[in-house]
């Protein structure tokens, strides 16, 4: 890809106070791929272990919003 072409305009505070790390990411070198591997996930067992826990953690935000919305009279529906 060329990364040269990116307009600072867009970008947000913390990207323009970077350095301009993508001009170092253009080359025009070919990559040698003969010993790639594609990374699949068709067995997520992490997901599955941590599934417990991530719902847990969305149900205690939600809560925490919607006590925030009870304490300013907020509608809302659950």
């Amino acid at each position: 890809m060329d990364y040269t072409s990116l307009d600072a305009g867009r970008l947000n505070a913390c990207c323009k106070i970077l350095p301009p790390f993508y001009k170092e990411l253009k080359t025009d070198k070919d990559v040698d791929l003969t010993d790639a591997q594609v990374l699949s996930d068709d067995r997520p067992s992490f997901e599955k272990l941590n599934n417990k826990w991530n719902e847990e953690w969305r149900q205690t935000a939600i809560d925490g919003l919607l006590a925030e919305a009870v304490k300013y009279r907020i509608p809302f529906f659950r």
